[in-house]
């Protein structure tokens, strides 16, 4: 026996719509057509598969779907016409299609039609806002960020308001929206609070529910060979089990009484409450004797997926159809090119011929889906956090995501600004014009210039949906490359607090805390990360380095071999788990991890240097310099190696060499902090002006609160005599937390300066 938390309902929007029922007929569900002409149409959707494996997959949903599709094809439902009925159950659930169903409905519904709009899967919210609405989650939605493919309440609303107000038509709509295990919105009860936000969007309706709130929905194979305890009997009633005075009648306390008892029959162990709320006395469907009459006899059986096939079908009348769907098949969908013969170029065609005139909308919501499926694919791969997705987006040059923009807009193009699905497709069409912009600006060592477009173009997205977590992230991930570490963060929070559970946006914010140096905040966001996605390699990433930085070695080295246990070929992680060795002064064991990081990838630089550290540290400078010419020999322009060669000849006493080496690195990087540890041998070697010079390039230029850099400066004033400067920045050292007079008494440069008044002075003060 598997539960469904409650999410399950019967919606009937009056606009008259009993007004024409004939008690004497034998086959007619809740209304009869009003007049010939009259139309009834389906959009039937059940979900027990879903794509994503961190969303649990139901057991009966795509049952109760293909046994009331069954039963609307029955007289007791109406013999609606299969062609009139858009099936949907699992894989082929994809919110494109559904999308493109409720589509044809807007465009085919006239009035006093009659339209059915039926969801069997999953319902859920991630947060609760005012304005959250609530999701019906399709086959391709992703784990977290519903926004992103749904069927989102507030477009069910529109939908359903402009058939009954502007179609004149009238709506049956039923949701069996079912919640089993864990998903993104249970931290937040998000069955309730879609519940709450369906009780709010439709007041009008007579609602038919399963269960109440906190409360959970049964299935098992004991209905029907397999079916949920409510739709089964639901369809059982309608039919006519729940005729109490046997006149051929059944209105909405019958069914209330038929379900409880129903109910308590079968749910012994379990507390399930059916609810109704509306006129108790409201007709709501007709009995067929001879669909009661075999019901009775046989109990309704189990119905073949067969149906699938026939429901679905489409015509291929001629040939410009089929090739308008072999384009689609195909992914032939767009080319800059219009006489290219493509789907687009199909449909241009169909499109301008009268006798496709009743088929254009159907045929225009196939392009329309066509052209967001491969779009929607990557997003969900990036959310999924799936590898070779992530690569794509970080380290290929070669990307999809321009033509996704294209396609994406030409969609929102075909489907008009008025479109519920208008804002959505310009929302991602713009996201993935900017990604695609940002990787190659990335390959071509853009300026942090040449990201302000990309973040004002992004910003214009949010014009269109606001609540895109999707795009703050990528908002995130622009300020970052500004170097606007605040926005990045500020972008971020507006991300997660749509979608507190993504891993991805966890794992961003992390890394700008690691470069903001707030080491405490980026480790326990990357814990986080990882807790979601045990599994997520940026965050183990970001998660060690922060260890490293912040002295937790042995920390680090767990992370690490997490990482190492995932994707044993990380060359650098095998550095880095080396570099935690050598700080332990496991020197061999770290010797042996920089020796396999060169053989994993002989153009390392970063396992000589390293090398070299081991060698520093053990005395034997002559192997030191051996390794870091090696680490030269592989790259004459790396600034770090020169950095290491001046300490290592800073360390034998040879400060000239020193000097001459940072200054190598600071001729390839200006703003090499090297710069720091040059002027610190100009004022040991009495060259003052060098080391002020130095000093104040490295404030202004590299780390203007550098508290040790303001007190060397004050230092190199006080040689210069000049009191004012000196007593500036000793104010700016100490507002920046320096605190020790030690080195005042005690640095030798200052030996015949130190009895000067003012250098007394701060040695009194700090003590």
């Amino acid at each position: 026996m598997y539960y469904r938390l409650l999410l399950s309902f019967l919606f009937l929007i009056p606009s008259g719509l009993f007004a024409q029922v004939n008690p004497k007929a034998n086959s007619s569900f809740i209304i009869k057509k009003k007049s010939a002409s009259s139309e009834i149409r389906a959009v039937i959707v059940g979900i027990s598969d879903y794509e994503n494996e961190d969303i649990p997959d139901l057991q009966y949903a795509h049952k109760d779907a293909l046994a009331f599709a069954e039963f609307l094809k029955s007289p007791s439902g109406g013999s609606v016409n299969p062609q009139n009925i858009k099936f949907y159950i699992n894989n082929e659930a994809t919110g494109g299609n559904i999308h493109k169903a409720l589509y044809w409905l807007l465009k085919e519904s006239k009035e006093n039609d009659l339209n059915y709009i039926y969801f069997s899967g999953h319902g859920d919210v991630e947060t609760i806002y005012n304005d959250e609405p609530g999701h019906f989650l399709v086959y391709d939605s992703p784990s977290s960020i519903y926004q992103i493919n749904s069927l989102r309440l507030d477009d069910l609303r529109r939908i359903i308001n402009t058939l009954t107000s502007v179609n004149k038509s009238q709506v049956v709509m039923i949701s069996d929206a079912c919640r089993s295990g864990k998903l993104a919105g249970s931290e937040v009860n998000g069955a309730q609070a879609t519940t709450a936000a369906l009780a709010a969007q439709f007041s009008n309706e007579v609602k038919i529910m399963s269960c109440q709130p906190d409360e959970y929905s049964v299935e098992g194979k004991q209905w029907g060979g397999g079916r949920g305890l409510f739709s089964y009997h639901l369809i059982e009633g309608l039919i006519g089990m729940a005729d109490q005075n046997d006149n051929q009648e059944i209105v909405l306390k019958e069914i209330q009484r038929y379900l409880e008892d129903q109910f308590d029959l079968e749910t012994s162990n379990i507390k399930q409450t059916p609810v109704t709320v509306g006129d108790r006395n409201q007709l709501i469907a007709q009995v067929d004797l001879i669909a009661l009459d075999a019901l009775r006899l046989q109990k309704f059986p189990d119905q073949s997926e067969t149906l699938v096939a026939a429901i679905n079908e489409k015509s291929s009348e001629d040939d410009l159809l089929e090739k308008f769907y072999s384009a689609i098949a195909e992914k032939n969908l767009l080319s800059e090119n219009p006489q290219d013969k493509t789907a687009s170029y199909y449909f241009a065609q169909i499109n301008l011929d009268e006798k496709y005139s009743a088929k254009a909308p159907i045929i225009k919501g196939d392009l329309i889906a066509a052209l967001q499926d491969d779009a929607q694919k990557a997003i969900n791969n990036y959310l999924s956090l799936d590898p070779e997705e992530l690569n794509r987006r970080w380290f290929s040059d070669k990307n999809d995501y321009g033509k996704y923009s294209k396609f994406l807009n030409e969609a929102a193009r075909l489907a008009g600004d008025f479109h519920y699905l208008f804002p959505q497709l310009k929302t991602k069409a713009i996201y993935f014009d900017v990604v695609s912009e940002r990787i190659q600006l990335q390959f071509d060592k853009a300026k942090n210039s040449e990201y302000g477009p990309l973040v004002e173009k992004l910003n214009s997205a949010l014009i269109y949906q606001s609540r895109s977590p999707f795009v703050y992230n990528e908002l995130g991930l622009l300020h970052l490359r500004i170097g606007n570490l605040d926005e990045a963060i500020k972008a971020f929070d507006e991300c997660l607090s749509m979608s507190p559970n993504w891993a991805m946006a966890l794992s961003n914010k992390s890394f700008v805390y690691q470069k903001k140096g707030e080491l405490d905040k980026s480790i326990k966001l990357a814990k986080a990360a990882i807790e979601i996605s045990p599994d997520f390699t940026s965050a183990l990433t970001n998660l060690s380095i922060s260890q490293i930085h912040n002295g937790q070695y042995e920390e680090a080295l767990k992370s690490l071999d997490k990482y190492l246990s995932i994707n044993p070929t990380n060359c650098s992680h095998l550095t880095n788990k080396g570099l935690c060795l050598l700080k332990l002064k496991r020197y061999e064991e770290a010797d042996s991890l920089f020796n396999s990081a060169i053989e994993c990838n002989p153009k390392l630089l970063n396992p000589h240097i390293n090398k070299s550290l081991i060698y520093r540290e053990t005395k034997q400078f002559p192997q030191a310099i051996e390794e870091l010419n090696v680490a030269v020999s592989k790259n004459p322009y790396h600034a770090h190696t020169y950095h290491s060669l001046g300490l290592t000849y800073e360390d034998m006493g040879k400060d000239s060499e020193a000097i001459e080496y940072y200054g190598k690195a600071i001729e390839l990087d200006s703003n090499h902090y090297c710069r720091y540890y040059q002027a610190l041998l100009f004022l040991k070697s009495g060259e003052t002006e060098k080391a002020i010079q130095n000093l104040n390039y490295y404030l202004e230029h590299v780390e203007p609160l550098d508290k040790w850099a303001l007190f060397d400066n004050a230092c190199a004033h006080a040689v210069m005599d000049d009191y004012n400067g000196f007593k500036s920045l000793m104010d700016k050292s100490i507002e920046a937390g320096f605190s020790s007079n030690k080195e005042l008494e005690e640095i030798n440069y200052l030996q015949k300066y130190r009895e000067k008044g003012y250098i007394k002075e701060y040695i009194d003060r700090m003590k």
